[in-house]
């Protein structure tokens, strides 16, 4: 590494250019007398989940006089770097203020010379090698012995105040990118939205009703297959009005049989093919078999099998509702969260599975459904909501134009997730070049960090640390 360094850069480890140092808790973290509002503040990695500051000030609890003194954990001078050395290894903020922690971090105390922010720039940047250093199989952790072997790139130091004012400025240059990246998601699942509600409501097909005059109606469709068309369209108001030619109807009257999955629990077994099937298993259209899905032999699918076809339409009904699959002859038992909706022939499934995808689903199960920490949606309440109706023709021209928008969309989304992917390239190949002296010119005046680092050993040698950032 020492031959690829720029002018006046010098190799060095973490444990030279900072005292590192360890946390603690309480020894009876449940003892509420060791905690206390506006006390000593404390950090720990769960405050840091989410976080996207650079510097801290204080964490979700502090602690008391008693519990700074039971546990033993050290004060931190303003300006130290906390990095957290477990569950996980990598988050790494600035102490604005004097701070203390638990025992997940390694918190470098930095002399004279060493820039926080930096030292916090190459730690972000060094993630995936120290993680790659650690010990342990259940979860990682660094020790304050092998962090302190960790090569550090000193620069001089006016060459370090230079990359972190460059870093800076990208930095909020990368921030403002991601903050307009980070609406088109909603903006996305929004105009996909808009889509079902044309959809549902017959706006997205006006304009074939028109050039198609003398379709059968959604009223004599179901006269046609003796289903009375519902004159009462719902529990709640009526969500909107329909073209003259569609009409409601509730879905128990589009089905041949509406159900649920088993009351109970199956006996589970090792080694085989069959799963037992509930809300979550239900993702994309299709039934996918998670790693904490259970296995059932073939004889508990024979004895729990439901009577279900190509023509049926599987939705959550407990928990995450709304869910939606289609039943394409997999050997399951499905629990009691999955409602199976055995569709009449004249009813297409995929249009069914647009109403089901819609927030106008989404609304009527929110409201009627039953439960407050997990929501129950009852197959009565299943059996009577109100699904407004074109005609099969129609309803598949729906489904078509739908699914061409869909693709148009889709392809938003793809594009996004590349941007997103780029910033992140960019971001990493940027602080990449910062620690190999790329991003900013070198001056032949600054003082050689072989200086500064003969200068930080005789602060070492001395005791003497940095007071503030």
């Amino acid at each position: 590494m020492s031959d690829d360094l720029p002018m006046g850069w010098v190799e060095t480890e973490l444990g030279e250019i900072a005292q590192i140092v360890g946390g603690s808790t309480p020894k009876n973290s449940s003892d509420s007398s060791n905690f206390e509002q506006n006390g000593i503040p404390w950090i720990t990695p769960s405050d840091l989940t989410g976080y996207e500051e650079t510097y801290i000030s204080r964490g979700r609890r502090d602690l008391s006089q008693k519990g700074f003194i039971s546990c033993g954990t050290k004060k931190l001078p303003k300006g130290s770097v906390l990095f957290s050395s477990r569950a996980p290894i990598g988050y790494c903020v600035i102490a604005e203020d004097e701070v203390c922690t638990n025992q997940g971090f390694k918190s470098f105390v930095l002399f004279e010379g060493i820039i926080s922010e930096f030292l916090r720039y190459y730690l972000i940047t060094s993630k995936s090698y120290i993680e790659s250093v650690a010990s342990g199989t259940t979860f990682k952790e660094i020790s304050a012995s092998r962090i302190a072997t960790v090569p550090f790139p000193l620069p001089p130091l006016n060459e370090q105040r230079r990359i972190v004012d460059k870093l800076e400025r990208i930095g909020d240059r990368h921030r403002t990118a991601r903050n307009e990246l980070s609406h088109i998601p909603k903006l996305i699942a929004r105009y996909k939205q808009a889509v079902l509600a044309a959809a549902c409501s017959g706006k997205l097909t006006e304009d074939w009703r028109e050039k198609n005059p003398n379709l059968e109606t959604a009223s004599e469709l179901l006269k046609r297959i003796s289903i009375e068309k519902d004159s009462h369209p719902s529990v709640l108001e009526k969500p909107w009005s329909l073209p003259i030619t569609w009409t409601w109807a509730k879905l128990k009257t589009l089905v041949s049989i509406l159900g649920d999955g088993l009351h109970g629990t199956p006996k589970y077994v090792d080694d085989t093919k069959y799963y037992f099937i509930n809300g979550n298993n239900l993702v994309d259209e299709k039934i996918i078999v998670k790693p904490n899905t259970k296995a059932v032999s073939f004889d508990e699918v024979q004895k729990y099998r439901k009577p279900l076809s190509s023509n049926t339409v599987l939705v959550s009904i407990n928990g995450t509702l709304g869910n939606v699959a289609f039943y394409n002859g997999e050997q399951v038992v499905l629990g009691k969260s999955v409602c199976y909706l055995n569709l009449l022939e004249e009813i297409d499934k995929y249009f069914i599975k647009l109403i089901l995808i819609s927030d106008y689903f989404t609304n009527y199960a929110t409201q009627t459904a039953t439960g407050s920490t997990i929501k129950n949606l009852s197959l009565k309440s299943m059996r009577e909501f109100p699904i407004p109706i074109p005609s099969l023709e129609e309803q598949k021209e729906i489904v078509r134009r739908v699914e061409k928008m869909f693709e148009k969309i889709d392809m938003m989304e793809q594009e996004y997730q590349k941007a997103a992917k780029l910033c992140d390239r960019l971001e990493q190949a940027t602080l990449a070049k910062a620690f190999r002296g790329e991003l900013v010119p070198q001056d032949p005046d600054d003082e050689p960090a072989s200086v500064l680092l003969e200068q930080v050993k005789s602060q070492r040698s001395k005791g003497k640390i940095k007071s503030s950032k």
